[in-house]
């Protein structure tokens, strides 16, 4: 019983350390308003004017090409449906 409650002393130790880091400096911050400006930007724009995209689709465990754009838009992926009996 006494093991438990060490290990859970130390546990809660390690948890406190690991919380109490250095504040943050502005530069973060910064680039965070940036990217809340940029998302409000973007829920602001009406979705028929966004650009249509057709989606690449791939099998396991090939990996579509990477994302390169930096703008909001739709993205249409064809998928088909088949019910089996």
């Amino acid at each position: 019983m006494k093991r438990q409650a060490l290990a859970a002393m130390i546990a809660s130790l390690f948890a406190l350390a690991a919380c109490g880091g250095e504040p943050a400096a502005q530069a973060p911050a910064a680039s965070a308003e940036a990217a809340s400006s940029a998302a409000q930007t973007a829920a602001e724009t009406p979705t028929g004017e966004l650009p249509v995209i057709d989606a690449v689709t791939t099998h396991a465990p090939e990996v579509p090409p990477a994302i390169d754009r930096d703008y909001p838009a739709k993205v249409r992926v064809k998928m088909e449906t088949v019910e089996k009996p």
